[in-house]
């Protein structure tokens, strides 16, 4: 829990920045999902990008967790993404003020899962790929990513459910 509130607690504190300056640009307009998912994301993949070194320690330590017992994963996850999951599901509540609090937790849990999927598989990419895509270009990542979450949201939002 040290080693990932020394990694977590950083990143988490540029999140809260980044939206809060979003916010502070809007004034009284919701957040696009893209700007939403931009404060989330961009924090930790500029701390990916810092060094190779720090993508790989970050990627070893998401995909650590992914095996870890229940209980230590209930821990990390009301201590680590609690607060932040409280605060990025509001701002989105106002983007969509029609949704459901179900829809929003659903769809934001799959954005975290693609998020830590990222994080834990991008070394994998360039084998994937057969080479076409550079796993060591988080920017292209990180947009990607942005691009992709932000669009499947507000897709999972406006679909119907049957």
């Amino acid at each position: 829990m040290a080693m990932l509130k020394g990694r977590i607690e950083p990143i988490n504190a540029q999140r809260f920045k980044y939206l809060k300056d979003s916010l502070n640009s809007a004034g009284e307009t919701p957040l696009s999902t893209r700007e939403i998912f931009r404060a989330l994301i961009l924090p930790i993949a500029n701390d990916q990008a810092k060094s190779a070194n720090s993508k790989e320690i970050l990627a070893q330590l998401v995909a650590r967790s992914f095996p870890e017992p229940v209980r230590f994963i209930e821990r990390m996850q009301r201590r680590f993404l609690g607060e932040l999951a409280d605060i990025f599901i509001n701002e989105l509540q106002r983007t969509y003020p029609h949704a459901t609090k179900k829809e929003l937790y659903w769809n934001f849990h799959l954005v975290i899962s693609s998020l830590l999927g990222t994080l834990a598989q991008q070394r994998r990419l360039h084998d994937f790929s057969r080479g076409l895509c550079d796993d060591s270009d988080s920017e292209d990542m990180r947009n990607r990513l942005i691009d992709f979450v932000s669009t499947a949201f507000d897709a999972g939002i406006c679909s119907p459910r049957s």
